[in-house]
């Protein structure tokens, strides 16, 4: 917007202040659980509380780290990153696919078996019937 009305013409214009404190506050309490695994050697009786782990945000990183060196998604990956996405607040011009859709009109009391019946489709499972 600032480019349109002629504000910004060249990168000095755009007057950034980061907060760096800030973000390093975050990427400290992001690497929590790694740098506790990581360091873990040092003191065997130092525990991690639950209560400073994001677990969720913990796996969509792991999901995609692995999607970036392995190049495709596992069926479960592919699941729940779409059931993360169902949960979350849309960003500006995102349209849900197919299974985000899907899952976003499911009952919540039957979200959990739904994404194991899709898990269980992509593999070509049946659903555990005798």
């Amino acid at each position: 917007e600032g480019m349109k009305r002629g504000e910004i013409k060249i990168y000095d214009d755009i007057n950034l202040k980061p907060d760096w404190d800030a973000d390093k506050r975050h990427w400290e309490k992001f690497n929590l659980p790694a740098n506790f695994l990581k360091h873990s050697d040092r003191d065997a009786t130092k525990l991690l509380d639950e209560s400073e782990l994001q677990n969720r945000e913990l796996l969509v990183a792991a999901c995609a780290a692995y999607k970036e060196v392995m190049g495709v998604w596992t069926p479960e990956m592919l699941v729940f990153g779409q059931f993360w996405l169902a949960e979350s607040c849309d960003p500006p011009g995102f349209v849900p696919n197919e299974i985000c859709a899907k899952l976003r009109e499911v009952d919540p009391s039957l979200l959990y078996e739904t994404c194991l019946g899709m898990i269980q489709d992509m593999k070509g499972e049946g659903r555990g019937e005798n």
